[in-house]
């Protein structure tokens, strides 16, 4: 049975920050209470349907069961902590889950006989950030990677699409994507890229190892050339349509769905 090992943490991600939207606080008040300090209701919120309401009172009771404070806000006020968003009428002050460096990573994949990763080359959208690591924590994959200058960061935003599936999986931004990949590859990982260069092989003839990572670029350029250089394998997605671009989220569910297999 694989464990998982204790991790040293990237920077000081101890300090407390916001998390909001009704299903990614509930997804945290299920599994880690302990890690919410007070939630804020925000009162008087126009445009506020009776559902909604619903769902934030059983919310109220849940954090009230586990001990958790609860405040009322005025919307002005919540926009102080944490800007222009759609935070559906709820924000928790709370303390994220800490983000990891290369060197942990490393260490997770020796210490696994199985593992499965999903690597993000370019992706810049917080939106389809979240989106990927919500479908990622859903089809067992163990971490998501991202290098440090070519992602967005793993912000409120990210955060809230993920839709409380940031708090279940391992998150590591790496300075060095390409140097990343090579040392993976020296642990036994097989590195799948997504693409639709001339020598890809059919997603669903791809035969994934225990141990592998798949890549998706950008929307726009795809794969970086370098991080192309070091994939075992180029897959691409056989499409019957006239449209032959699929969002990246989207792309990575289909490919995080064929590992399975």
């Amino acid at each position: 049975m694989n464990k998982r090992p204790a991790k040293k943490k990237l920077k000081s991600n101890d300090d407390a920050d916001y998390l909001y939207g009704i299903h990614a606080i509930m997804a945290m008040l299920e599994r880690y209470p302990e890690r919410i300090i007070t939630i804020f209701v925000v009162s008087n919120l126009a445009g506020t349907e009776r559902t909604q309401n619903r769902r934030i009172q059983h919310l109220q009771t849940s954090a009230k069961h586990h001990g958790i404070s609860c405040q009322q806000l005025t919307p002005a006020k919540a926009k102080e902590k944490v800007g222009a968003v759609n935070h559906q009428g709820v924000i928790a002050e709370y303390r994220p889950s800490p983000v990891f460096d290369h060197h942990q990573l490393i260490q997770d994949v020796v210490a696994c006989d199985e593992i499965k990763l999903l690597v993000l080359d370019g992706v810049t959208d917080p939106h389809n950030l979240g989106a990927c690591i919500r479908s990622a924590e859903a089809l067992g994959v163990r971490g998501v990677v991202v290098a440090k200058h070519h992602s967005a960061p793993f912000n409120a935003t990210v955060r809230k699409v993920a839709s409380g599936a940031a708090e279940f999986v391992s998150l590591y931004q790496v300075t060095n994507l390409a140097r990343t990949l090579v040392t993976l590859k020296d642990h036994f990982v097989q590195v799948v890229g997504a693409s639709c260069n001339s020598d890809a092989t059919p997603l669903s003839q791809v035969e994934f190892e225990p141990k592998c990572a798949i890549i998706m670029g950008s929307e726009g350029e795809g794969l970086r050339a370098l991080t192309e250089k070091h994939c075992d394998r180029l897959a691409y997605i056989q499409m019957k349509g006239s449209v032959k671009s699929l969002n990246v989220s989207v792309a990575a569910g289909i490919f995080l769905y064929e590992s399975l297999k």
